[in-house]
């Protein structure tokens, strides 16, 4: 498969594994960690391009919905806030960008222990501090810059190219996770999928465009507010800024309007 050329050779062995494990799985319920940021967002719908193509039954599930800020992004199918509104009884379960559960939100995560106890799992992350949760298999590589990272080989293993709605989830996932190719885990691996996804007509750009050129009032009122707020400490080492709900509420902003601000 030439596709396969364009993942890193000691990744290639789990991501075709990845796609052995996802194409024996069908009604699938793809979900993240809650309030998804552009990493978790943007795998999940990965993923789900992937089932499409592979022509599964699947649903994209997360219980705070999509953010405004990446309400831009297209998704493979709507994505639902309710375990009491799907249109199947999940028989597998697709966890990504998360390896605890009460990262999934208190709905999922005592579902697990219920509802969907023994239910087949595939658990893709890049975080440290866990096995996984996988019950069928498990791809934990804290070496990756993002979820979308490991995300984008699975889908070159199982040789889905990159492009339109699935170059941009992937994008959105590499650029957000790296802080626009900025981060230490920016490695050449990563520039390398950069360079095949905006080859696969991704406008990286376009991208940082829509993330950048969005902010509301609100975001900007909250930011303004807890920039002045920040007390710098250990020569220069260390910056606190206390964000209260008071502030969300008093400049109308939303938790994910907090998003960005840490990196900054």
């Amino acid at each position: 498969m030439p596709l396969m050329t364009e993942i890193p050779e000691n990744w290639r062995e789990p991501a075709a594994r990845m796609v052995t494990s996802l194409r024996g799985l069908d009604r699938v319920l793809v979900a993240a960690h809650v309030n998804p940021d552009g990493d978790a967002l943007g795998s999940m719908s990965a993923l789900g391009w992937l089932l499409k193509d592979m022509g599964k039954e699947f649903v994209l599930y997360s219980p705070s919905g999509v953010p405004d800020y990446l309400s831009f992004l297209p998704l493979p199918c709507t994505l639902l806030t309710s375990l009491e509104r799907l249109p199947f009884e999940p028989q597998a379960l697709v966890l990504l960008d998360c390896g605890e559960p009460h990262r999934l939100g208190d709905d999922l995560a005592a579902a697990l222990e219920g509802r969907f106890a023994g239910t087949a799992i595939v658990n893709i992350d890049h975080h440290l501090g866990s096995d996984g949760m996988g019950t069928v298999d498990n791809w934990i590589e804290p070496a990756a810059a993002a979820t979308a990272q490991l995300a984008a080989y699975v889908c070159l293993a199982a040789g889905l190219r990159p492009e339109g709605p699935l170059g941009e989830s992937l994008a959105l996932g590499l650029v957000t996770d790296t802080g626009g190719f900025l981060h230490g885990s920016t490695t050449a691996a990563v520039f390398r999928l950069a360079a095949l996804l905006s080859d696969s007509g991704c406008d990286i750009h376009k991208l940082r465009e829509k993330l950048d050129n969005n902010w509301s009032p609100a975001r900007m009122a909250l930011w303004a507010r807890l920039m002045q707020r920040v007390e710098i400490s250990c020569d220069g080492r260390a910056a606190l800024a206390l964000a209260r709900l008071e502030d969300l509420r008093q400049c109308g902003a939303l938790k994910e309007d907090l998003v960005g601000l840490v990196e900054q």
